[in-house]
């Protein structure tokens, strides 16, 4: 091998060496929980605002999520399947992207549902749980949303979504386990 072939080998070593090696702060070590195929079912209640009653239904399936922009995302794909019938969808899909901002120090959470629903979310790790709100205005009215996840074993987690009008009332709840 040649001279310039050996350094040239080693300079790619050295910087893989530093790639594989590199600390990330907490938070984006905890987002990394989030990697691998996670399935579950999860349960929506949605208001239906002429009775003030839920339509409560439960789908089963899976989220897939793996780290991306040098480690400091995480990716998720999810795709779910009514078990009951209900008024609102068969299936339901999901694109997922949360990241670490350093210079605001807060995890920005990015998504877009088969169901015509695109936003994002702010907050931060409180332990093993990620907190998560927005508030967005739908039809004139401004309402509020805050999610979590909590980690309650490396294997599973819990999840849970909750949309509230201005009074407070919850006019959409998403919750269920996930596990590995």
């Amino acid at each position: 091998m040649s001279n310039m072939k050996k350094i040239l080998f080693i300079s790619l070593l050295l910087v893989s060496q530093l790639i594989f090696a590199q600390n990330f702060p907490e938070p984006v070590e905890k987002l990394h929980k989030f990697s691998g195929l996670w399935k579950g079912i999860i349960t929506f209640e949605i208001l239906d605002p002429t009775s003030g009653n839920y339509t409560v239904f439960r789908l089963t399936g899976d989220q897939n999520c793996h780290t991306d922009a040098a480690g400091y995302s995480i990716k998720c794909e999810g795709r779910f399947k009514a078990i009951e019938s209900n008024p609102f969808f068969e299936t339901f899909e999901e694109s997922i992207q949360g990241g670490y901002s350093v210079t605001e120090a807060q995890i920005v959470w990015a998504f877009v549902y088969s169901v015509g629903e695109a936003g994002s979310l702010t907050g931060n790790w409180n332990g093993n749980k990620l907190e998560l709100s927005r508030t967005f205005v739908r039809d004139g009215i401004t309402l509020s949303d805050a999610g979590s996840w909590d980690f309650t074993s490396t294997d599973a987690r819990d999840f849970l979504a909750e949309t509230k009008a201005p009074d407070g009332t919850v006019v959409q709840r998403i919750s269920g386990t996930l596990r590995k």
